[in-house]
């Protein structure tokens, strides 16, 4: 079974909050269970968003099921240079 995320744009888009807000940035890391049990991290969220319930809104119109975790963004910035690389 092949899989195909492409988190390019993922990448560019964090790795320039990561440079406007430095190496400290917290965000929400979400990510989807695929049936083959593999985890696909599939986007970020700021912790301080205004809009962080609209935002879970729109993830559930594209994903049945999700999950999300505070993280350190250039630990979520590796995971979507892995999956890419995997995908």
């Amino acid at each position: 079974m092949h899989y195909s995320f492409d988190s390019t744009e993922l990448i560019d888009e964090l790795e320039s909050d990561i440079e406007e807000y430095g190496t400290d940035l917290v965000v929400w890391g979400y990510w989807i269970v695929m049936p083959n049990g593999q985890e696909l991290f599939v986007d970020y969220y700021f912790i301080d968003g205004d809009e962080l319930e609209e935002f879970g809104e729109k993830l559930s119109e594209e994903y049945d099921q999700f999950f999300r975790r505070k993280m350190p963004a250039v630990e979520l910035l590796e995971k979507f240079k892995k999956e890419k690389e995997i995908l």
